[in-house]
Parts: structure tokens; C-alpha cells; sequence
């Protein structure tokens, strides 16, 4: 079917989920038919598959390391724009913009990394999770 390491990702986790047994990715793009992929899967020590859980709601988040390492490059050079990917679109026909602006606005507000800002209390950056954005 032709793949790339985000279909394979999807297909480890699934494999993951539903057998308890841990495929490395690699292995995935170097299995050459589903009959080898099984053979290995039967000689896999089986683990135990954790699902991650959500956090109780908070009025702030502590950030990753990686977080924070951009955070920290970002104050270096505020007016850097070097982790913002830029891109357009060209619409061909008509628009309605109001049906647009509402799948936007349902987007933003089904997916909590789009709706999340950072914030230094204490001199320590946090996450926070705006429950409403204002686009005005």
C-alpha cells in the first residue's frame, strides 16, 4: 500500500493496543509481507498497554523540557518568527465565510494544543488552556 513513518506510527500503536506486543518501527519498513510481521509478533514478549490518561482539569500546566527549551530560544529573539510555519491556500470559486469562520472556530475549539498559551508565574513558564478564544 506504500507508507511513511506516520502510517507506520499508527499501525505499531495499533498493533500495540490490540496484541500487547511492542514493534519497532523500523522493523515495520523492513518486514516485507503481513506473514513475517505475524511470525515476529508470536515471538515478542508481550507488555502491558497503558493508555495515557487526561489530566484532571487545571488552571495551569507544567511545560516539557522541550517546551521550555523553545520558550527559551524564543525570549532570546522575540521578533523571530523561525518556529511559525508559514503557508497559503488559493481558493478557486466562492466562499462562504461564515461557514468557514464556524469550521475554524469548531477546530480550535475541539483541539486544546490550539487553544493553549504560555505564561511565566513565579519565573516559570506554564501552559494554560484557554477555554475561549477571542478572534477580534
Amino acid at each position: 500500500l506504500g507508507g511513511h513513518s506516520l502510517k507506520a506510527t499508527i499501525v505499531a500503536a495499533k498493533i500495540f493496543k490490540e496484541l500487547h506486543v511492542e514493534i519497532p518501527i523500523k522493523k515495520l519498513f523492513q518486514t516485507p509481507n503481513i506473514k513475517s510481521l505475524a511470525d515476529d509478533i508470536q515471538t515478542v514478549q508481550k507488555s502491558k498497554y497503558d493508555p495515557i490518561k487526561p489530566l484532571n482539569k487545571q488552571q495551569f500546566y507544567a511545560t516539557s523540557p522541550a517546551q521550555n527549551r523553545l520558550l527559551a530560544i524564543a525570549k532570546l529573539d522575540e521578533s523571530s518568527v523561525n518556529y511559525n510555519i508559514s503557508g497559503a491556500f488559493v481558493i478557486k470559486g466562492s466562499l462562504d465565510k461564515s461557514r468557514f469562520e464556524q469550521a475554524f472556530h469548531s477546530l480550535v475549539q475541539r483541539h486544546e494544543s490550539l487553544r493553549t498559551s504560555f505564561q511565566y508565574i513565579d519565573f516559570e513558564a506554564k501552559q494554560i488552556i484557554n477555554e475561549k478564544i477571542n478572534y477580534k
